[in-house]
């Protein structure tokens, strides 16, 4: 029984690992204008845990920094996409960073003023959105 613990916890924190992975190949399409970035090392960073950030990035003039989710339940809304997804009110990072598998990515701005948690999930105004890119399927 242990082992079958193990193995799910595994699969599950792998899911989040994988999604950062396939953000990080694409990281400069989306943010043409850094100079380095640095991210966290998956499963249980402290950094994460500490702050709920997984990517730092230093631009020309500024820094910012990214919380990604694996997550595929992006529904779109009157003025905005409701995400079902668990997430902190306390992050601070700059940007939310959600990732399909590989068919999606969509970023939206950390604006606590304008996203709205719901009990299932959480909402993000259109003009929340930075940008987002559909993959085609291999």
């Amino acid at each position: 029984m242990y082992f079958i613990l193990i193995d799910l916890y595994n699969k599950t924190m792998g899911i989040g690992d994988e999604a950062q992975r396939f953000y990080e190949k694409d990281i400069y399409y989306f943010f043409p204008d850094i100079v380095e970035y640095t991210s966290t090392k998956g499963r249980g960073d402290y950094n994460d845990r500490k702050e709920g950030i997984d990517v730092w990035k230093n631009h020309l003039n500024y820094k910012t920094t990214d919380q990604i989710k694996s997550v595929c339940s992006s529904i779109p809304r009157d003025n905005g996409w409701f995400i079902d997804v668990a997430m902190s009110q306390k992050s601070r990072c700059n940007y939310y960073v959600f990732v399909c598998l590989e068919k999606r990515i969509m970023i939206f701005y950390n604006d606590k003023n304008k996203i709205v948690f719901e009990e299932n999930g959480v909402f993000f105004p259109t003009e929340l959105l930075y940008k987002e890119k559909e993959y085609k399927s291999k």
